[in-house]
């Protein structure tokens, strides 16, 4: 996005790029902006008219982080401000607080990477911390098993999916490092559904809940709604 001609902006960011967990993106990590410059950038995004239909949001940032304006119709987290140009992240947590907002069926792109969950903060239910809230119907892809690892970091499961008439469709990547606590509802290391759950091509491995009394279920899937798993594989 260029800037418009009369803003002047006379200092230059720029970012790093450093390797992800897997080793194979590079992982754009930003650097402190003025304020002066990050006000300007968010003014132009929120005047970007949001989508009229079903959006679409392509990942392209590993870090954890929450929206800047979420329902606006623009998946941004943080910007990069290198004048005359601003570069817009979206990362995976960002992206699921637009579609929560936005009515009806959305789609999340997720390509190859690593994406980590590092705020900590489980049993919270409004998306801020720990696991990611789903409470809209909602199309998640990934480039493919061995391609796109979505790694809970062992702070809370991945996904909380819930609500009334809620659809969601998962596919083509792969869960791990989830992990449950007493406390923190009834389990589901991974991946806890009160909702239509899909999974298609999806390894769910490595989760666990732990120390939970009776009650307390689903070291990979906690499900307690409609749940329809094909081509995919649950292991420990």
């Amino acid at each position: 996005t260029r800037l418009p001609r009369g803003i002047d902006i006379v200092f230059c960011t720029y970012h790093l790029l450093v390797p992800s967990p897997a080793g194979r993106a590079r992982t754009p990590v930003p650097l402190p902006l003025r304020a002066p410059a990050l006000l300007v950038a968010a003014l132009l995004f929120s005047l970007l008219p949001g989508p009229l239909s079903a959006a679409t949001f392509t990942v392209n940032s590993s870090i954890d982080a929450r929206d800047l304006n979420p329902g606006d119709g623009n998946c941004v987290a943080y910007l990069i401000v290198n004048p005359p140009f601003v570069f817009p992240f979206c990362t995976l947590r960002a992206a699921v607080e637009e579609t929560n907002v936005l009515p009806g069926p959305d789609l999340i792109d997720i390509p190859y990477g690593t994406y980590r969950l590092t705020m900590e903060g489980a049993g919270e239910d409004d998306n801020a911390s720990g696991d990611l809230d789903i409470t809209d119907s909602l199309t998640i892809t990934g480039a493919g098993t061995a391609e796109t690892f979505l790694d809970a970091g062992g702070i809370d499961r991945m996904f909380d999916i819930r609500g009334d008439g809620v659809s969601v469709a998962i596919a083509d990547l792969t869960v791990g490092r989830g992990l449950v606590v007493p406390g923190n509802g009834q389990g589901g290391g991974a991946i806890r559904n009160r909702a239509t759950l899909s999974l298609n091509r999806v390894a769910i491995t490595g989760n666990s809940v732990q120390d939970f009394p009776a009650g307390g279920h689903g070291g990979g899937i906690y499900n307690i709604s409609v749940c329809r798993i094909a081509q995919s594989a649950i292991s420990s």
